[in-house]
């Protein structure tokens, strides 16, 4: 029996042991030992007990750094262990390093999970990032830090340099969190890519998110969305939107703008869109709250019976109740459009077509436009159908204007200009 405090070291041949049949005083002792795995390729140089990983060592990654074919969350580079005793998942690392080019300088020091079937770590627990001399602590969960809102953004740089995964804490009763993809603009962090939303219910909505906004392309997809998602400026709906619920039988779908309406909690046909029937027609045009836009009673001999038949399915535009002649006599010389809205001002990136919005001002809107400020809510002279919201504004034509004060004494949906009377 070796003196108390000496170490036995393993000869590099013996890959086997079976412990049972050394005594007591010497398979309980911890040893050093250096082994290659081949599957995955990975290298271990540091202590073991009984077998097992024990007290501490170095996990080197002698793979392909980035590959694909490597499972783990985070493709590490090497990672100092301290093995924590009883815990067959849960360790700390003294020094975990990458192995993506970008982050070469990063290091990582403080809880992990290591998963011994990839024999792989990533960040789990508490702990902190290692970049240019500066530290940033934070929390991990399976490789992907945890973002509270009241977090300094700037302080997450040298996290997205890792990964562009994280966990967003959402400050709402309903939801726990987010999983996924990030983008960093401006000082802020907002959901883009591929993601999950989790919720106390214990259901998920799955997804693709633009700006903070998840990406929807049918009807169906929205339906099955939870309601935290159906609000508005939660989810941005395809400009080439599928609906194929219609109860008809000789309608196939509609592709196209659509819109959600809240007061039937059901998303419509809105906007420029086509829909197509089952016997091979289809009727393209323009539509406004779930109605085919018709410029003249002639129109309405082209389409087929579902919409010519149901006066539910079309409205005419108000200046015009026969078709028009080449020359027509209304003053504002044009036809009803339907109001189209863009997004948000500060969203849009070129200038606004007539009817459409929102603008702030009349520089953003098409020359010969003015941005028609709805102060009192209602309609928008010129334009069809019924506004996005109370506040937002769209660009008409200047003859199109009310030469009045009392908005919210003009009755919308024709062009023609409208005086208060006394």
């Amino acid at each position: 029996q070796p003196r108390v405090g000496t170490l036995p070291i393993l000869s590099p041949f013996s890959d086997i042991i079976d412990f049972d049949q050394l005594p007591d005083w010497l398979g309980n002792l911890k040893y050093k030992k250096e082994v290659i795995f081949d599957t995955p390729p990975r290298k271990y140089r540091g202590f073991w007990k009984r077998g097992k990983f024990y007290d501490t060592g170095i996990l080197i990654n002698d793979g392909k750094i980035g590959n694909k074919q490597d499972d783990s969350q985070n493709p590490f580079k090497e990672c100092d262990i301290e093995w924590i005793r009883g815990s067959e998942i849960y360790h700390k690392a003294k020094r975990l390093t990458f192995g993506c080019h970008k982050c070469n300088n990063i290091a990582y020091s403080g809880e992990i999970k290591y998963d011994d079937i990839s024999k792989s770590v990533i960040m789990h627990g508490r702990g902190y990032i290692e970049f240019g001399g500066n530290k940033t602590h934070g929390t991990w969960e399976d490789g992907k830090y945890v973002i509270d809102s009241d977090k300094d953004m700037l302080s997450l740089l040298p996290i997205f340099l890792v990964s562009d995964t994280f966990i967003v804490k959402i400050d709402d009763n309903d939801v726990i969190q987010f999983v996924g993809k990030h983008k960093f603009t401006n000082g802020k962090l907002i959901m883009d890519g591929d993601g999950k939303m989790e919720y106390t219910n214990g259901k998920t909505d799955e997804g693709t998110w633009n700006s903070n906004k998840i990406f929807v392309g049918s009807k169906s997809d929205f339906d099955n969305l939870q309601p935290y998602l159906q609000q508005e400026n939660r989810y941005e709906l395809s400009d080439i939107f599928l609906i194929d619920d219609f109860l008809d039988e000789t309608v196939d779908k509609y592709l196209g703008n659509a819109r959600y309406d809240s007061s039937q909690k059901s998303i419509g046909m809105h906007g420029e869109g086509t829909l197509y029937y089952a016997n091979g027609a289809s009727d393209e045009g323009t539509w406004i709250d779930g109605k085919y836009f018709i410029k003249n009673l002639d129109d309405l001999s082209q389409l087929q019976p579902f919409l010519r038949d149901d006066p539910d399915m079309t409205t005419l535009d108000s200046n015009w109740t026969e078709a028009p002649t080449n020359s027509p006599t209304t003053e504002n010389q044009g036809l009803t459009r339907p109001l189209f809205y863009v997004g948000d001002s500060a969203s849009i990136i070129q200038k606004l077509q007539q009817c459409e919005g929102s603008c702030d001002k009349d520089e953003d809107c098409e020359e010969d436009l003015i941005c028609f400020q709805r102060k009192f809510g209602g309609g928008v002279p010129g334009c069809g159908g019924n506004p996005k919201n109370d506040s937002a504004d769209y660009c008409i034509r200047k003859q199109d204007q009310i030469p009045t004060t009392f908005v919210s004494d003009y009755f919308y949906g024709g062009s023609r200009q409208i005086t208060k009377s006394e």
